[in-house]
């Protein structure tokens, strides 16, 4: 399975390398989340992925149910005294 995506045991230890534990003090270490082929190597060797290490994705773009554009005016009937 990893040969197909990888040419060398080089090439599959440099995408492992990218992988950092964050310790900050006072809490709780952090390990940066996982890409794709990170996963399918963990996977190859039989490694169990951390529930905080599974790639997640979530789209930075701002979700916004308003049109672009000039917003429209507000519709005002006419009232006759």
């Amino acid at each position: 399975m990893l040969r197909k995506k990888f040419s060398s045991t080089e090439a599959v230890l440099a995408q492992m390398r990218t992988i950092r534990c964050i310790e900050k003090t006072g809490k709780m270490k952090v390990i940066t989340p996982f890409v794709r082929s990170q996963v399918d190597i963990c996977k190859a060797f039989g490694f169990a992925i951390t529930d905080g290490c599974a790639p997640v994705y979530v789209s930075k773009a701002k979700s916004t149910t308003r049109k672009r554009g000039r917003p429209t005016k507000p519709k005002v009937e006419k009232q006759e005294f």
